[in-house]
């Protein structure tokens, strides 16, 4: 058997949704690599409604969080959020990673 660390978040929206740093993550990045750095548990789920733009992929997202994103993978990037009302195509904030 193995372990897994699972995150389930809400983050805020970016500054720039044209050119987004990821700043927004910065605080659950850094308490994520603290627990890395206690456990031998390496394999991480993030479910989270990201409000990042399709300009930001899975891959870039783990590589923020988790320092790394080689084997990344997860949802296809869907127009969705929170509720269903016609979001834009671009607006893909649900992600299973």
């Amino acid at each position: 058997s193995w372990w897994v660390i699972v995150i389930a978040a809400h983050f805020p929206h970016p500054a720039n949704r044209w050119d987004t740093s990821m700043g927004e993550m910065s605080a659950l990045r850094d308490a994520l690599r603290i627990f890395l750095g206690s456990t031998s548990t390496r394999r991480v789920l993030l479910i989270a409604d990201t409000n990042e733009y399709s300009l930001v992929s899975n891959k870039k997202i783990m590589e923020y969080l988790y320092g790394q994103g080689d084997s990344t993978i997860g949802t296809a990037l869907r127009a969705t959020c929170c509720f269903d009302i016609g979001f834009q195509e671009g607006a893909t904030f649900d992600r299973i990673i």
